[in-house]
């Protein structure tokens, strides 16, 4: 037996009329269900497209951040040992003096911009030789 699409689709005690009005309104229910489907999915897209803009941002900081310290590093080597550079000397000479004595001297260190670029250009070398 040959089955017709509307013999199937139809109840019973229903006209071909009422087959055609219930198969359009389910294709504009298709149809609008497909519309919400397609916008739905340009925001997901959308929405993953900000997201690995954000993620390429985020390391792009993490980058900066790691470079911005390793040149900090020597840097502020260099700076934390200036400051105050304190000597004692004791002269202990029995022959020159009758008892030991002892001096103290304290100078106050100020940076050398000529040595702060020597040391960083030193520093440039030795990363050039271990790169080869």
């Amino acid at each position: 037996m040959n089955a017709q699409p509307a013999d199937i689709a139809m109840p019973p005690g229903a006209t071909p009329s009422d087959a055609a009005a219930a198969t359009e309104d389910r294709v504009k229910e298709l149809l609008r269900s497909n519309e919400e489907l397609t916008r739905l999915n340009a925001r997901l897209s959308e929405a993953q497209d900000k997201l690995m803009q954000s993620e390429k941002m985020a390391s792009i900081g993490q980058l900066a951040a790691g470079v911005a310290h390793e040149i900090n590093n020597p840097i502020g080597f260099i700076f934390s040992n200036f400051g105050t550079l304190e000597i004692e000397v004791t002269v202990n000479d029995p022959k020159a003096y009758t008892r030991p004595w002892t001096v103290s001297f304290t100078q106050r260190l100020l940076p050398d911009e000529e040595l702060i670029e020597f040391i960083c250009g030193e520093n440039e070398t030795s990363t050039k030789l271990f790169d080869k």
